[in-house]
């Protein structure tokens, strides 16, 4: 998948995530899948690929390409939540970005700083009491799904479990983005 990253987004894929892959694998992570890593398209999983799905039309509303220093996106929590590699000031870091709420951050300065510190701190990476609360409510989630708000948190929307539902991630994705165009 290495070659491929490199021709369709023009940026390398750290050797850990590559060994990551080649080791571990990809799909759900957690009790309550709360982490999924995209895989190669070749390979059945419950979820596109990493290729196609950091080709959605709708991440260029987002941000440049890869190729353009965007954020390549290689997992996400049950929620959506975006976890990508991306070069800032010539250093690969790993970037969070949060489409409901539209915000961004560094989790971890480098890749291996993600696998021996912030994954292995499951509140790194998503709030236990909301991830609970949520699934008490809606369930385990479905393969291929996102937890996501049903009134926005950028106009009024709460982190309460009855203002999530189930959602195709597509659906999600657009519709965040539709709500963060009405508002700004």
């Amino acid at each position: 998948m290495r070659d491929e990253i490199s021709k369709e987004f023009g940026c390398a894929a750290p050797e850990v995530l590559v060994e990551f892959w080649a080791t571990i694998g990809a799909g759900y992570f957690g009790k309550n899948r709360d982490l999924y890593f995209f895989g190669d398209e070749n390979v059945s999983l419950p979820r596109e690929g990493l290729l196609t799905w950091n080709k959605r039309p709708f991440f260029n509303e987002i941000g440049p390409p890869p190729s353009r220093g965007g954020p390549l996106f290689f997992a996400e929590t049950c929620f959506g939540v975006q976890i990508g590699i991306q070069r800032i000031e010539g250093q690969l870091a790993v970037m969070f970005f949060d489409v409901d709420c539209y915000e961004s951050y560094i989790l971890a300065p480098d890749m291996d700083s993600l696998f021996s510190e912030a994954l292995a701190d499951p509140t790194a990476i998503t709030d236990p009491a909301r991830l609970q609360g949520v699934t008490a409510h809606l369930g385990k989630l479905p393969n291929g799904k996102h937890y996501a708000p049903i009134i926005s948190p950028l106009v009024g929307g709460s982190d309460d479990p009855q203002n999530f539902s189930v959602q195709d991630p597509v659906v999600h994705f657009t519709t965040a983005i539709a709500v963060r165009k009405s508002v700004t």
